[in-house]
């Protein structure tokens, strides 16, 4: 089973309602959100209380490095 994760810009991120639990990533400011169902663009997941993940690592997913 793979997740699949939203990409764009932070200006993007900010047109799109994230469903729940949906997961973007912004390509420009390096930070992960998650969707309510609710808020256009998600919330920041460092703002929601989670370690927010350094810009000195890096994700793999299916064998794409970001």
């Amino acid at each position: 089973m793979a997740i699949k994760v939203r990409r764009g810009t932070d200006a993007e991120r900010l047109l799109v309602l994230l469903e729940q639990g949906e997961i973007a990533y912004t390509t420009d400011t390096k930070k992960f959100y998650v969707g309510d169902g609710v808020t256009y663009g998600g919330n920041e997941v460092g703002a929601l209380g989670f370690t927010p993940v350094p810009n000195t690592r890096t994700l793999t997913i299916n064998g794409t490095t970001y």
